[in-house]
């Protein structure tokens, strides 16, 4: 390896060594690669169809949306639980230990301002896919 080409994998790589907090990854890859996935899951990796238990899939539509932030919280309480008590919505900041939060209230809760906000929206709308296992080592598919 030449000097000029240590030097330049040296710039591209360095940063990477010295700020590793600064890199982000995917997220939610366990709904797109779990075993049952189907033929999405090929769509991030083709090689996901072999570990698929399924003989054949057919799928005619598939429509995704995933939100997420380090803002705003709800505590102790499901997405499910929120919308179904979105009356009973109370922010932290209006109860005190001498005016607590009714019972079955679901309490908002806000991050402190130490660190960057972030938020994070993906939407995903796919059309028709097919697959077909061909013997135990093969399948055939299209997205």
């Amino acid at each position: 390896m030449t000097r000029t080409c240590f030097v330049f994998y040296l710039a591209l790589l360095g940063p990477l060594f010295l700020f590793p907090n600064i890199v982000f990854s995917q997220e939610q890859l366990g709904m797109r690669l779990e075993r049952r996935a189907g033929m999405y899951a090929a769509a991030i990796n083709p090689a996901n169809t072999a570990i698929n238990p399924n003989n054949w899939e057919v799928s005619l539509f598939l429509a995704e949306a995933f939100f997420q932030n380090n803002y705003a919280y709800l505590q102790s309480a499901s997405l499910t639980q929120a919308l179904r008590n979105s009356g009973n919505i109370v922010s932290v900041e209006d109860t005190t230990p001498e005016n607590p939060p009714p019972v079955g209230t679901v309490l908002l809760d806000f991050f402190d301002g130490n660190r960057p906000m972030q938020a994070v929206v993906q939407a995903r709308v796919t059309g028709p896919a097919f697959s077909c296992r061909l013997g135990d080592n093969s399948a055939v598919g299209t997205i």
